[in-house]
């Protein structure tokens, strides 16, 4: 490999590693919505064995549970007279900090009691990844949320029950406790986080289905897939600035986290998949190449 190529290589992998800080800074999940509070300690009815401290930003609560213990009941909760009503989703979020064993995979589990006879899901569990990754070995502060979402109907939440489940055992802390209304929306962003996941998915599922298609063109037709190469690489090069250029905007205007992580992943992944690219079918972007000597130059002795 030429020293322009290993340059080349070089510059790309910094680039990735600082547009995977960039992705970590600016789209830190957190507890959003139409309207939020924090919890207090006078609201909460804690289970039992349960330690309630009251601090600056709500209440913190401490549980522990031995190996092969059933579900601990950590706090019910009353819901206001019209929660809800001017929202068609509401979340129980904070922060958690655990340790279990390794090998665990243990969860928070939050049920929705509705008024009587309403049917809607009841209840949402850290069992997915995000803001519900699950509770497994080690880990310091870390935001999580329970969403519910509402259908057309007229259930209306009542109550809210939070349970801790440790199949191994363990501690587990939450602080920071906040009942939010409107999970997934805020007045004035431009997208929700349902239409924001949906744009995501399919913008993604795209760009991997041409990349995919342009990597089999190269394999097959070598040298004369560099025209396509190249102006592929430059509309993905342009959008990923584009998107960049968005994110900025994005920050600057206080939208919410998903708007920031949707933005930042295309920015990067599309100058990312550019530059690869490039690489790949070894386009001569930078001078300098090692070439080898010519029939008229010197041969060192």
């Amino acid at each position: 490999m030429s020293a322009a190529n290993r340059r080349f290589w070089g510059i790309l992998a910094a680039g990735i590693f600082v547009g995977v800080l960039l992705i970590q800074l600016v789209s830190r999940p957190d507890a959003t919505g139409g309207g939020a509070r924090f919890l207090n300690r006078t609201e909460l009815k804690p289970g039992p064995g349960i330690v309630v401290q009251q601090g600056g930003h709500g209440v913190s609560l401490q549980a522990s549970l031995p190996a092969a213990s059933a579900p601990l009941r950590i706090l019910e909760l009353s819901l206001p007279e019209g929660f809800a009503s001017n929202f068609r989703s509401y979340a129980l979020a904070g922060e958690v900090s655990y340790r279990t064993p390794e090998e665990s995979q243990g969860y928070l589990e939050a049920v929705s009691v509705s008024s009587p006879g309403a049917a809607f899901p009841v209840n949402s569990r850290t069992q997915g990844t995000g803001l519900q990754a699950p509770l497994s070995g080690h880990s310091l502060r870390r935001s999580f949320a329970l969403p519910f979402s509402l259908p057309e109907s007229d259930a209306v939440p009542v109550s809210l029950e939070l349970n801790l489940v440790l199949p191994a055992g363990g501690a587990v802390e939450l602080s920071s406790l906040q009942l939010v209304e409107g999970w997934g929306s805020r007045p004035g962003a431009w997208c929700s986080m349902e239409e924001n996941s949906r744009f995501g998915a399919i913008l993604g599922a795209l760009i991997g289905l041409w990349g995919t298609l342009l990597g089999i063109g190269r394999v097959i037709w070598r040298e004369r897939a560099n025209g396509p190469v190249l102006a592929s690489c430059v509309l993905w090069t342009l959008g990923g600035a584009l998107c960049l250029l968005a994110l900025s905007w994005a920050c600057a205007a206080g939208q919410p986290w998903w708007i920031r992580q949707q933005f930042a992943l295309c920015g990067v992944l599309l100058v990312a998949l550019a530059g690869a690219f490039l690489g790949w079918a070894q386009l001569r972007l930078f001078p300098g190449e090692i070439r080898e000597p010519s029939a008229s130059s010197p041969v060192p002795s």
